[in-house]
Parts: C-alpha cells; structure tokens; sequence
C-alpha cells in the first residue's frame, strides 16, 4: 500500500511539473521549419496525390537530426511504394510536428499525457500486476500478448535513474508499468484502428517506442530503422514479432554465407583494412562519432607494449585477457534473445568478483566504456565498482590505464569479453578470441565463444588458458572479418542529404537547419542512388540496404 500511495503522489506532481514545463516550454523557430519547407518542397519532395496505404513515422527522440533522417528515409519509402506519409509523437511535440508537415503528412497522431484519473487507474492495475512478482529477475518475464512489458519497464528504469542496477521494485517501477500499460493498450488500438503498411522507427528503446515498435510488428506492419548516422547511414526492415530483439545490424546468415562462398578473401581483407585503421586510430570509431575518444597509432610496438606490461607491473609472459565494460545507463536488455544478466552492472560486478577467486595465471585488465552519458547521475562506474571488488593491490588484474593509446589492445590481448560489445567482432578479425552472451548481433556465427549462461559464462573464465591455445582458424577469422565488412561496409551509404551533426541534445538547431538546406538545394537526385539500393532492398525484402558500389 505504501508503494502505490507514493506512486500516486508522484503522478499528481508529475502531472503538474509537466503541465508547468508546458508553459515554460521552449518555442520554436517557425521561420527555420517555413525555409526547410520551401526548400524541400522546390528540390526534394514530389507532391502526391491520396493512396490507398499508408507509412507511419513514429518518434519520440526530440531530436532535430534523429526526425529529420527518419523523415529523409520516409521520403524514399512514400516515393518508391507510393504511400501517404502520417506521423506519431508525443503531445505538444511542436518540433516534431513541423518536420513531418514539411514532408508532407496527411494526418498526426499525438501519444497524449495521461490525465490523473486515468493514470490512478493504470497505477491501480499495475499494483496489482506487480504484487506478484517478488523482485525484478521474475518481473522482467511479464509479457501481455507477446508484448514484453517488464523489460522495457526495466530498461526505461535504467536509463532515467541514476541506479543501473536493482532488484526491488519501487514506486518507480510502478509509474513506469502504468505508463507502459497505457502506451501498450494505446498502441494495440492505435495499429487496430488506423491502416498502417509500413512505419520508420530508429529509436526502438525505452517506453514508448519499445512498446509501439513491439504492436506494430504484431500488426503485421514493415518496420523500416535506420542504422548508424549520423552521415553514413543504412537501413534495417523488420517483418516479424520474432524480430523483436534483434539489433538493426544483425545479419541474415544467407548474406554472410552468399560473400564468404562468393570471395571470401577479397570481402574480407576489404572488412580487415577497415578494422585495422579503426583500432589503429586513423579513422573513428563507428559508435564513437561523439565520444571524445582520441585512438593515437603506435610508432614503435614493441617499446609500447614493454612500457604497458612494466607501467601495469604485469607478467608480459602470461596470457592477457581484456574485459570491456559497457555503458551501465544504455539500453541494458536490448539486442538480447538472450538474457543471461539483467543488467551490464549486474554482469560486472559478477565478473569482477569470480575473476577475483580465480589463481594468477591470467593478467585481466579491466577496460571502462568511453561514453559518458549518464556520469553526472549516476551512482556508481565501472571504477568505482573496480576499486571495491578488486583494489589496486592486485597482482594480476588492472584497471586500464588512461595514459596508454586503446590500439595498444590489439597488440596486448589474447581474449576479449564483454557482455554484448563491439569488441567481440572487432578484435576476432585479429585472431582474437571473444567470450559473448548468445543472441547478440554477431554470436552464433562460428568465430565467438557465446554463452547461454551463467554457468557456461564462468567456465569459459576459469579455463581461459584451453581457450587460447586453441587459435582461431582462417575460416573464423576471415568469417569475423567478412561479417564486419557487411555490417560496416556494404549495408551503409554515405548519404548527400546528411553530415555528421551532434547526436546530442547540445546540437546547434540554427546551425543544423542551414547545412541541410544547403545540401538539399545543391541536392542531385541522379547523383543519389540512396533510393535505387532502397528500392532494391524493398522490392528483394531483404533484411538490409546493400550498397553495390562497395561491391
């Protein structure tokens, strides 16, 4: 009773705070979205007539560069299917809202604020839903209808607390569960009511959009996503519920299969030049663009790795294994069929406490996530969580110092693990080993030790040794890099109509609305074969965008 009590107060000054951050509220600049308009509508957009089906944009980011690209790739799919274009967004989105008029929408849809009597009553049902489940290990199998309510009530926790872990279900959790109850039952009605054959959604986390993304592949509705950005860009199609957990960038394994059989060792030391000038430095990062992560290349290897081993006071004799860590705010159940931790910190701290029991006959170095969102909120790092598990008296297992270059990893490490990261393909394409969870984009493709779980996880780490001297062969490797070719090469497009503009909420928007407009005027549509590779993609179904001039 003292948890729904709380978790009515807390609806009355939400309620409140929102309605007084309305009036407050930031205006927008109608003279940047007028420009845009005519801008578009002179160069870009083919005025339509009515069609009988129709795309739905949904979002929820309120961000200028994340609408407008989803709206650019609406743009192709209306011209190409010959579909009218409507909108999905949250109520009072008046950004949002003028973007989509600028391409053209029929109609808008607005995910209202619940008003405090309905949301009592959505708190009232979610109490009692969750007075059945003891903690949040059972409570993350809550599903109604095939529509995962407990992780995306979980994730949303995670992403808007400052607590990235936790297993007591708090008054928060019973806020996030009336909303999720409320999106759920208004999506259901939503894709019942309203004809939709096609929806661009990029951002499928967190409450709403997991939910919305969720109904709509129940509703047999295409779900196109784009991938990567800001500037090189591609495109994922979702067709099933099955779907539902996969990241944008999984790829079908008949693609992979179709390029290593074709040539396989053009693909993949096309895939292994890539990687090499990522880790080396002289290119970002792919999901770096905007993380202040400086990579220098080392001039002499050897004198480096000397200097690493002696600075970290290491046996360079001994094999060395690398434990990335994740960002612990981002989107911890996402782009997982399989679930083996319920949480990134959950994962670290079981990790850092079994590899601490173990003998010495590994060095472990703990590497940190170089994002930072989140940091100023949240109550505890992958430091912090080092220093009191493992101290700094460790003979054998070291925090990853800041003054040593990440391309020194590559030359170092034997094995890498983490829970879901980049690194279990990138570093794979050297002959590396991974230990990954099963059912992440690249597992179960023959080149990475995937586990299924807890059990299989922490026998991997204990018989680390057997792991390494059993070297990867040539077909895991050429597969590893072959598959990251795919992923980063030949699914992405270097679009004209884009530039690498801050991800952040600190993006610039005057300065924004005047590059684009730019592009779009000096735009060529002949130039852009964007739209040739879609409507291949769309015509073949395919999973992906393949880009035939990286062919």
């Amino acid at each position: 009773m003292r948890r729904l009590f709380i978790s009515i107060l807390f609806s009355f000054y939400d309620y409140f705070r929102y309605k007084i951050n309305l009036l407050g509220g930031r205006n927008i600049n109608k003279s940047l979205f007028n420009k845009l308009n005519a801008n578009l509508k002179n160069n870009l957009i083919v005025t339509k007539k009515e069609f009988k089906k129709n795309l739905l944009i949904a979002s929820f980011v309120h961000q200028a560069g994340y609408i407008y690209s989803d709206c650019l790739i609406a743009n192709y799919l209306a011209e190409i299917k010959n579909l009218n274009i409507i909108g999905l967004m949250d109520e009072n989105d008046e950004q949002t809202k003028e973007f989509f008029n600028c391409f053209n929408s029929k109609k808008n849809f607005f995910l209202t604020k619940q008003k405090i009597i309905l949301k009592i009553k959505y708190i009232i049902v979610a109490s009692k839903i969750l007075r059945k489940y003891k903690d949040v290990d059972e409570f993350l199998k809550f599903k109604v209808n095939r529509i995962n309510i407990g992780e995306a009530v979980y994730d949303h926790y995670i992403r808007n607390s400052n607590n990235p872990s936790t297993n007591h279900l708090s008054y928060k959790f019973l806020n996030y569960l009336a909303e999720a109850l409320h999106v759920n039952d208004f999506s259901k009605k939503f894709f019942k009511k309203n004809k939709v054959n096609y929806m661009v959604m990029s951002e499928k986390q967190f409450i709403p959009s997991m939910i919305i993304f969720q109904n709509a592949l129940k509703a047999k509705v295409k779900v196109i996503s784009r991938m990567a950005g800001p500037k090189v860009i591609g495109v994922a199609m979702y067709q099933s519920l099955n779907e539902k957990h996969d990241l944008d960038r999984k790829l079908e394994k008949k693609l992979i299969q179709k390029f290593y059989s074709k040539n396989n060792l053009k693909y993949s030391n096309i895939g292994f030049n890539r990687i090499k000038r990522m880790l080396g430095g002289t290119i970002k990062h792919t999901d770096q663009q905007n993380i202040n992560n400086k990579i220098k290349t080392l001039k002499n290897v050897k004198s480096e790795v000397n200097k690493f081993y002696k600075f970290l006071n290491l046996d360079p004799s001994k094999k060395t294994c690398f434990i990335f860590s994740h960002n612990l705010l981002d989107g911890v159940l996402a782009g997982k069929k399989i679930h083996v931790f319920k949480d990134y910190l959950s994962w670290l701290r079981e990790t850092l406490t079994f590899i601490n029991k173990l003998d010495n006959n590994i060095n472990w170095i703990i590497k940190e996530h170089p994002s930072n969102f989140g940091f100023y909120k949240i109550k505890t790092t992958t430091k912090i969580e080092f220093d009191k598990i493992i101290g700094s008296n460790n003979k054998n297992i070291k925090f990853f110092p800041k003054n040593f270059s990440d391309s020194i990893i590559k030359e170092v490490a034997d094995c890498v693990v983490s829970l879901a990261g980049t690194c279990g393909i990138e570093y794979t394409c050297f002959g590396i080993h991974s230990i990954n969870s099963a059912g992440i984009y690249y597992s179960e493709n023959g080149f990475t030790n995937d586990y299924r779980n807890k059990s299989e996880y922490f026998d991997f780490l204990k018989n680390l040794k057997k792991i390494i001297e059993k070297r990867l062969s040539k077909n895991q490797i050429y597969t590893a890099r072959i598959h990251y070719y795919l992923s980063q090469i030949l699914t992405k497009y270097n679009h004209p109509l884009l530039y690498n503009f801050d991800i952040t909420r600190n993006l610039n928007e005057e300065k924004f609305f005047n590059i684009i407009n730019k592009l779009i005027y000096k735009h060529s549509k002949k130039e852009d074969k964007f739209k040739k590779y879609f409507t291949n993609q769309l015509n073949n179904n395919n999973k992906h965008l393949i880009n035939s001039s990286k062919l």
